[in-house]
């Protein structure tokens, strides 16, 4: 049996190329950790309101971009360049962490100046009781208190600007945020419940 974790980099590697998921296992728990902290460095230069949650995000995107057309970033990787495979690794999760940042950035939330979109709703409790302007303005001020920043994590808070401030259907939610429109509903029940109870707090 393959003792998978006594293996060089490169024998590992060559693995993953013959599509072994063990090797796969094996290195994700060798790089994720290198990873996650070259993500949390770039995240902290574009947002220091960016948490786990975005990191987490962020290293699926990196294992994703490392999988995507047979591991063509993987391939890209030559040991005689004198290189060593972590600083590839740590090289293309910057490249993702810092494209990921640019793009979530170009789509800056809590924007007051942006237009509001009527939305009717009858519901009772808390949150829905505030007319849309109200609304909007209550939860950009819920959001963005910084004592509330563990708690919404930064896609949250985008979430909250497209659905409630820009009031973009579901559809068009998933399309600029990457995410299956079944996703979108999911996150709206999330999020939804978090602020139901923050705005309970809250005198208007």
């Amino acid at each position: 049996m393959e003792n998978y974790k006594a293996l060089s980099d490169n024998t590992l590697l060559n693995l993953l190329f013959s599509h072994d998921e063990k090797a796969w296992k094996e290195f994700i728990k060798r790089f994720r950790s290198l990873s996650c902290h070259c993500i949390l460095k770039v995240l902290r230069k574009y947002n220091p309101y960016m948490y786990s949650e975005d990191v987490n995000e962020i290293f699926g995107e990196v294992c994703f971009n490392l999988l995507q057309h047979d591991m063509k970033k993987l391939r890209d990787y030559d040991p005689n360049r004198g290189i060593k495979l972590g600083s590839w690794i740590g090289l293309i999760s910057r490249n993702t962490a810092c494209n990921y940042s640019r793009w979530i950035t170009k789509r800056s939330i809590l924007n007051s100046s942006d237009e509001l979109v009527e939305q009717k709703d009858e519901t009772s409790d808390p949150f829905d009781q505030l007319s849309n302007k109200e609304l909007y303005y209550h939860l950009n001020k819920i959001i963005s208190n910084t004592e509330s920043a563990p708690y919404f994590t930064f896609k949250d808070r985008w979430f909250v600007e497209l659905y409630f401030g820009k009031g973009l259907k579901p559809l068009e939610i998933s399309e600029i945020m990457r995410i299956s429109e079944q996703t979108v509903h999911t996150k709206l029940l999330k999020i939804k419940n978090k602020l139901v109870a923050k705005v309970a707090q809250i005198k208007f």
